[in-house]
């Protein structure tokens, strides 16, 4: 196996407050804590010096962090000019003071021609009967994002495919464009969330319906929105490369949990991708990222078979029975 510098994408989770309780939550279970602002300061130099491609801020809600904006500023100092990010639920931005300080400061992330923006907020539709069903407070978030547009910074909207939403997804563009022209489809993966909360039959659509929505979407984009920028579910660093929407969301890929991504836990514990809670690779409160990622654990985690958040999820289900039996 060739050698592996560093991953692609690096998210941090700098804390596990949220202000949603979203059925499918990727980040579940995640500690309800902020990361120390040290801390945060240190990974994110780390990541630096690692030459990490694209340094992500989430949580939780990351704009429930009392530094956050400190922590843009940080990213936008970075040395050699990599991608940085940070993923949002859109509810804080209701505070137009917020949105105002953000504004001031977002843009600084905010590269020429490198096709990513670098504030991403979660709708999965305009239509509160359909999104308060699974992420709830649908017009606070669409209040966030006005506030946001209304001080310019630009936003990508990501959006999670599911079957309460696959056959009107796209109406967001709709709702939105022109003036949010970036969007990022993904299909719903399995977590531990809905595992727990037994949603996952009820929210994963079929293999034919998900067919026919990125076949409809790829020409809807094409006649409709000349000038989106639809980033794919499987696209690493956020820009749509020149294969079709269909190809880039059904094609089979190895995952790449571990190898081109990992995520850091606000008690600082290494994982292979958000999805994977109870995989650890290492622990930042003891080690260097570089040690971690060199290791012999990284190395065995690369070497499963099967996928490390598929781990997770029936990880949680076995001691969820042994708990019911006990």
């Amino acid at each position: 196996m060739p050698e592996i510098k560093a991953p692609l994408v690096a998210t941090i989770q700098i804390t596990g407050h949220c202000n949603l309780d979203c059925l499918y939550c990727f980040s579940f279970p995640c500690p309800r804590i902020d990361m120390s602002k040290h801390s945060v300061h240190r990974i994110i130099d780390e990541f630096f010096k690692a030459e990490v491609f694209r340094i992500e801020l989430s949580g939780g809600e990351p704009f429930l962090h009392p530094d956050i904006l400190e922590f843009i500023e940080h990213l936008a100092e970075n040395p050699i000019g990599l991608a940085c990010a940070i993923s949002s639920n859109g509810i804080p931005f209701t505070d137009r003071n917020l949105a105002r300080n953000v504004a001031k400061v977002i843009r600084r992330l905010q590269k020429e021609d490198d096709g990513i923006v670098p504030l991403q907020i979660s709708l999965d539709s305009p239509m509160p009967e359909i999104n308060d069903k699974v992420r709830g407070k649908t017009k606070d978030v669409i209040t966030g994002i006005r506030n946001l547009l209304e001080e310019n910074v630009p936003i990508c909207l990501a959006v999670v495919i599911h079957a309460q939403n696959i056959r009107t997804a796209d109406n967001i563009i709709d709702f939105f464009y022109p003036q949010i022209k970036n969007f990022h489809f993904m299909n719903i993966m399995p977590s531990i969330k809905s595992a727990k909360n037994g949603t996952n039959s009820w929210l994963k659509p079929n293999q034919h319906d998900i067919s026919s929505f990125w076949q409809y979407l790829e020409k809807r984009i094409s006649i409709d929105f000349p000038e989106a920028r639809i980033s794919s579910p499987m696209d690493e660093i956020g820009i749509l490369k020149k294969r079709s929407l269909l190809t880039e969301s059904i094609s089979c890929h190895r995952c790449t949990a571990g190898f081109t991504r990992i995520a850091v836990t606000p008690d600082l514990k290494v994982i292979p991708c958000v999805l994977s809670r109870n995989i650890i690779m290492g622990d930042l409160s003891s080690h260097s990222f570089n040690e971690i990622w060199n290791s012999t654990t990284a190395e065995h985690i690369r070497s499963l078979r099967q996928n490390p958040c598929q781990i997770s999820i029936e990880s949680f289900m076995e001691n969820k029975q042994t708990a019911a039996i006990m």
